[in-house]
C-alpha cells in the first residue's frame, strides 16, 4: 500500500509539470547510467531520516484512511477537504481538523523529501513504469525497515 501511495503522490505532484509536456510525447526511459544512478540514489534516500519520518506519516495517514481510495491530487487542499467532508464517517479520523492536519503534515514532509532528492525525482520523471518498479525495489522488498 505504501509504494502505491508514493507512486500516486509522485504522479500527482508532477501533474502540473506533465501538463506542460506535449501529449504526443512518450517516455523513452532512462539511459543505463541514469537508471543505475536512480536505483542507487533511491536506496540512499530510503536510509535518510527524512524518508523514515515521511514513511511514519504515510503509514499513519493510510491507517486513518481505513482502506478508502483518496483523490489523486492530495497536494490540493480543497480537493482533500471536499473528500474528507464526504467520507469522514468511513475513515478513522476523529474529525475534519485531524484529517486536515495530517494531510498538511504529509505534504510538508513529502515536500522536504522531494527537495532533498530533487535530482532523483527529476530523473524518475523520465523513467518508464518498468524502470520505476525496479528503482522502487528496495521499498517492495521491505527495506530498509
Amino acid at each position: 500500500m505504501y509504494k502505491i501511495f508514493i507512486i500516486i503522490f509522485f504522479i500527482s505532484i508532477n501533474s502540473n509539470a506533465q501538463n506542460n509536456i506535449d501529449e504526443k510525447e512518450t517516455k523513452v526511459g532512462l539511459t543505463e547510467v541514469e537508471f543505475e544512478k536512480a536505483k542507487e540514489d533511491y536506496l540512499n534516500m530510503t536510509l535518510t531520516e527524512t524518508y523514515k519520518a515521511n514513511k511514519i506519516i504515510i503509514t499513519k495517514l493510510i491507517g486513518k484512511l481505513n482502506g478508502l481510495a483518496t483523490p489523486k491530487d492530495l497536494s490540493d487542499e480543497n480537493v482533500w477537504l471536499n473528500w474528507v467532508t464526504e467520507n469522514l464517517s468511513k475513515t478513522k479520523f476523529k474529525n475534519i481538523d485531524e484529517a486536515i492536519k495530517l494531510r498538511k503534515l504529509y505534504v510538508e514532509s513529502f515536500q522536504k523529501q522531494w527537495n532533498e532528492n530533487a535530482d532523483l525525482y527529476q530523473i524518475m520523471k523520465k523513467a518508464t513504469l518498468e524502470q520505476i518498479h525496479e528503482i522502487l525495489k528496495p521499498e517492495r522488498a521491505g527495506r530498509p525497515f
